[in-house]
């Protein structure tokens, strides 16, 4: 729900068409204090997974529950239908709150939970956040998650954590945009909280910018209005003490990632003889054949192409058929060269993306 064309575990077509209820349950939520011109609703709501009766996934849409004290896990909603039928998810105006009592206890096994991050009391300078810890392998996510996404178990213990942290990786932000409110340059960074098992997103300031670096120690900076969200956070700044050592902060985030197999066709100014499929099919056919896999071995595909240099947009998509379209896998595609793929698949694999399938086809696509 709602309706899938193919099955995405087995890639079987989907044909038989079943009722479900009407009304269903929070999985997990999200308030939304100011909404968008564009949002569906002009006062505040929440966005909400809900997983109606009878299905076995969840999809999002908005809950009007009045006050963001109304809303939890877990709670019942009920669909609202819109003034105007349709035939079509614009029929849903939006769920509201139901009095039938939640499911039983066993039903929310895996249930992503909300969670607000705590933040100091008063003028007190404590941690920056409450952190939720996997009762199975024991991983701490800051901030909170409902359920732990490697073992899928509910995270029911609360750590708190300290204000301090490392600098794991960092950019140093030049280009201007829209509605910035940091002068450029500056530095946006992953920093892992000490204590914490994944990092998180934030400022560096006090520090010039060419002077920031991995294994940096920093400690966070309070915004003067408290919040229980990370915009308590205004940013962090060194705290004065020694580098870590990438040991201590780098082979923890690490994944060993292996290039097993490596092909490529013969330079040529252009080629007028074939198309980028007929290019690509002899490329690929000695890649596998060298990794010893198939293509239905293959987790996920990353490709990088030039759509100017083509003449056309998207015209990476022809290329996909030598690849080969079926069973339906992962696609992912960047304007740039085979280079910049690699590295989007290497990230891709940090992140415990496919990891279940940890292969991969990286191809580079130049127009003539």
């Amino acid at each position: 729900m709602p309706p899938q064309e193919y099955d995405p575990v087995t890639s079987q077509e989907l044909t038989e068409f079943r009722e479900v209820a009407d009304e269903g349950v929070v999985t997990t939520w999200g308030w939304i204090s100011e909404p968008l011109t564009a949002q569906p609703l002009q006062h505040p709501f929440a966005w909400a997974l809900v997983q109606l009766d009878g299905a076995d996934v969840p999809f999002l849409h908005a809950v009007d529950a009045g006050d963001e004290s109304k809303m939890s896990t877990g709670m019942r909603v009920k669909v609202r239908w819109a003034a105007e039928p349709v035939d079509d998810f614009a029929a849903i105006e939006c769920f509201g709150p139901h009095d039938r009592p939640a499911p039983d206890a066993h039903r929310l096994h895996g249930l992503h939970g909300h969670r607000a991050v705590a933040v100091p009391q008063g003028d007190r300078r404590g941690p920056p956040s409450s952190a939720s810890a996997c009762p199975s392998c024991s991983k701490v996510y800051v901030p909170p998650r409902g359920s732990c996404p490697t073992c899928g178990v509910p995270t029911k213990e609360q750590v708190e954590l300290a204000g301090t942290g490392i600098v794991t990786t960092f950019c140093v932000v030049n280009i201007p945009f829209a509605g910035q409110a940091v002068e450029c340059p500056y530095v946006s960074a992953s920093i892992l909280l000490d204590g914490a098992d994944i990092p998180l997103f934030s400022l560096i300031q006090e520090i010039p910018f060419d002077q920031v670096r991995m294994g940096l120690r920093v400690e966070a900076v309070w915004a003067d209005e408290l919040r229980p969200t990370l915009e308590s956070i205004k940013y962090f700044k060194p705290t004065g003490e020694p580098d870590a050592e990438f040991e201590s902060f780098g082979a923890p985030l690490m994944r060993d990632v292996a290039v097993v197999s490596y092909a490529q066709s013969p330079p040529a100014f252009h080629d007028d003889a074939r198309n980028e499929v007929e290019i690509l099919m002899p490329v690929l056919d000695e890649a596998f054949a060298n990794s010893g896999i198939g293509r239905k071995d293959v987790g996920f595909t990353v490709s990088g192409s030039s759509d100017y240099l083509a003449g056309q947009a998207f015209s990476f998509v022809t290329a996909l058929d030598a690849v080969g379209p079926w069973p339906p896998i992962s696609e992912s595609h960047v304007e740039m060269d085979g280079a910049w793929a690699l590295y989007e698949a290497w990230v891709k694999l940090q992140m415990g993306r496919h990891r279940h399938r940890p292969r991969l086809c990286v191809r580079q696509v130049v127009a003539w």
